[in-house]
């Protein structure tokens, strides 16, 4: 989506998916126009130190003041991508986010470099195959025939 499009970003634990310990994952959720993404951030808090209304971890936790740092680094770095984006122009998605925050590309698929790709394979392949043609046919010409090659030395 060109141009300025609504984001919003919300940091939550899914507590139906704790485990025995009470501890949960705590997920990233990207909208931008209405098209949205969820990822984990790779870090678990226990359901009863979580604040769902801030997205937080309660600062009373132990765990509280790094992961609520980490949060609040990528929340800046999701923001930072956002603007970053919108002023180059292109095409605002929650997933061009996501690749900014985790370093995953997308790879380019175009039709232009499927061919460029399969020419320089089949480029590779067919001197593999015309040399060991040649090599083969010398081959069988050397054992046939020594005097073929008149320089050889002694071949017979």
């Amino acid at each position: 989506m060109k141009g300025k499009a609504s984001f919003h970003m919300y940091f939550y634990i899914r507590k139906n998916r704790e485990d025995d310990k009470g501890v949960a994952n705590i997920y990233l959720r990207l909208s931008v126009g209405g098209e949205q993404i969820t990822v984990s951030i790779s870090r678990r808090v226990k359901s009863t130190s979580w604040d769902d209304k801030r997205g937080y971890v309660k600062p009373q936790a132990k765990e509280a003041a790094e992961i609520n740092q980490y949060i609040e680094l990528l929340r800046s770095k999701a923001y930072d991508t956002y603007k970053t984006i919108l002023g180059q122009g292109r095409l605002v998605t929650p997933y061009a986010i996501s690749e900014v925050l985790w370093g995953s590309k997308q790879r380019e698929h175009t039709l232009i470099a499927l061919f460029d790709r399969h020419n320089k394979e089949m480029d590779l392949f067919c001197w593999h195959i015309c040399l060991a043609l040649f090599l083969k046919h010398l081959a069988s010409g050397m054992r046939s025939s020594p005097n073929n090659f008149p320089n050889s030395p002694g071949l017979m």
